[in-house]
């Protein structure tokens, strides 16, 4: 989250079990908004960006939310981004998912040269050591294209307004 003006509210109804199951997704999980954060020195803002419908795809398999929430999660997600170019003392950085699976390598030295970090080829060696992750190399076919399915009119104006928002923030991207 770039603010917190809301947080006191929400903490309260964390506890509330009806409100917590349907609307849990988008309350704030840290104390700390990203403005707190650059309030006590300047940051970096990694962007990961990847496909919306294999981005809303993924949410819905890994979570278990109807395509709504998806949609509305993503929607969230974008909004930050778009709005992290005009804060101070936060310089994002906005990097493909596709091309990340697709040359972990490449995007991995690139990260660390912007980081202002050595790159250690035992980086590649992520996939292994995260518990999280079942595969013990980056995928490459991951970055495939999830087709989307068919949706009622709405879904769909919804959908397209996200991969316009898509290609704009992956246009700010590194090759």
């Amino acid at each position: 989250h770039l603010d917190r003006r809301w947080y006191p509210i929400y903490e309260p109804l964390r506890r509330v079990g009806w409100l917590r199951r349907n609307f849990n997704y988008r309350l704030p999980r840290s104390r700390l908004s990203l403005r707190d954060m650059a309030g006590r020195a300047e940051i970096k803002a990694l962007c990961i960006l990847r496909d919306p419908a294999s981005n809303i795809a993924a949410i819905h398999r890994r979570a278990q939310r109807s395509d709504r929430v998806c949609r509305d999660i993503l929607d969230r997600t974008y909004r930050v981004y778009e709005r992290l170019a005009g804060e101070p003392r936060i310089e994002a950085r906005f990097l493909s998912f596709e091309r990340f699976v697709g040359n972990p390598e490449a995007q991995l030295r690139g990260m660390c040269q912007w980081l202002g970090l050595p790159f250690d080829p035992a980086m590649l060696d992520a996939p292994r050591l995260n518990p999280e992750y079942p595969e013990k190399t980056f995928r490459a076919d991951k970055a495939a294209v999830v087709p989307r399915p068919a949706q009622d009119g709405r879904s769909d104006a919804a959908y397209a307004q996200l991969r316009t928002r898509y290609e704009v923030l992956l246009a700010r991207a590194p090759s």
